[in-house]
Parts: structure tokens; sequence; C-alpha cells
């Protein structure tokens, strides 16, 4: 695709995926900052460490 735009590809690589990655990385930020998701993300971590914990206890026994 580069060459139809007389762009390297290079260029193009970095302007691409510059303009998906940055507006997807500062909605993401955005939606972290608000309490609710982070409560969410919490107890997703909380169940999930959880679950870690209980499988290396089961396999050390």
């Amino acid at each position: 695709y580069a060459a139809d735009y007389n762009m390297s590809p290079l260029a193009y690589t970095l302007a691409y995926n510059g303009l998906y990655i940055w507006p997807e990385a500062a909605i993401t930020l955005v939606l972290i900052s608000i309490p609710a998701v982070q409560k969410a993300l919490a107890k997703v971590k909380a169940i999930a460490t959880q679950g870690e914990r209980t499988s290396h206890r089961t396999a050390a026994a």
C-alpha cells in the first residue's frame, strides 16, 4: 500500500499505525480512569490472583 501513496514503507507504517494506535490508547486511558472501571478491573485482578495462588498450593502439595 505504501507505493500507492508514494511513501516509504516505514513512513506509511508509522502513519497508519499512529492513526490507529494513538486514538485507541487515548480512549483506553479515559476508560480505565473511570472509577467503576477501576473497581471492576481490581475485582478481576483479585479473582485471577486468587486462582494463581490456589493452583500453586495444589501443585506444591
